[in-house]
């Protein structure tokens, strides 16, 4: 069941676990911390002592990358042209104020498009639809089916079948289609692209990508599986 919850602006959400839906996780920087043991933890009072003793400076460091980026902004949005993600504005505002904190150029650019890019392979992978479509591919000779969705939802049952498992896979050839079409952009995360063909001929096959994770991936899923080797 999905349940939709409208937020204007979060600033911070602290979760125990990092699940967050692939539309999220795009839109969200996940900061692992460690742990808290005992004897750190500290009173409240404590707490906004220190706070307020590094408050100057933090505003400081900030009004800095602030000016830094509003002289650079421009400049780095010619320069990141075609190469923009989603959420462009923060990524040419982080990358236009790093030189006030030390950053190489491309430092933040890099490091944020790498973790959208991590973010979106969790995402896929966690989903066992997707997954479970490029365990598939991996094991078709060329790495690519094409056809009407009811067939490919019965090659895709048959393989399920065999793999021990298939309450993943929508029973309706409909809603396989819609989850395919919903699921897009996880599935080319994994190395898989999905197209139609006038809403009759379906094709899923691995990317470049997904090719090169194929090798790895079929050694993982003969020992999960003590299939022999062929």
């Amino acid at each position: 069941d999905e349940h939709s919850v409208d937020i204007k602006r979060p600033l911070c959400l602290a979760l125990i676990g990092t699940e967050l839906q692939s539309d999220m996780a795009e839109r969200s920087i996940v900061i692992p911390l460690a742990p808290l043991t005992e004897g750190l933890y500290l009173p409240e009072a404590e707490l906004d002592q220190r706070l307020r003793a590094i408050q100057p400076a933090v505003m400081a460091a900030l009004l800095d990358g602030v000016v830094m980026a509003m002289r650079r902004v421009a400049e780095v949005t010619e320069r990141l042209s075609g190469r923009l993600p989603r959420m462009s504005d923060f990524a040419v505002w982080g990358e236009a104020a790093g030189p006030a904190f030390g950053w190489e150029e491309d430092a933040f650019f890099d490091a944020y498009t790498a973790h959208v890019a991590a973010r979106r392979e969790e995402d896929a992978e966690d989903d066992m639809l997707c997954s479970k479509v490029f365990d598939w591919l991996c094991g078709v000779p060329g790495g690519a089916v094409e056809g009407p969705a009811r067939d490919l939802r019965e090659q895709l049952h048959s393989y399920a079948v065999q793999s021990g498992s298939w309450d993943w896979l929508p029973r309706k050839t409909k809603t396989f289609t819609s989850r395919l079409t919903r699921s897009a952009r996880r599935l080319r995360s994994l190395g898989v692209s999905y197209t139609t063909h006038r809403g009759r001929v379906h094709r899923l096959a691995l990317t470049d990508i997904g090719k090169e994770r194929r090798p790895a991936r079929l050694e993982e899923l003969r020992k999960l599986r003590g299939w022999d080797d062929e």
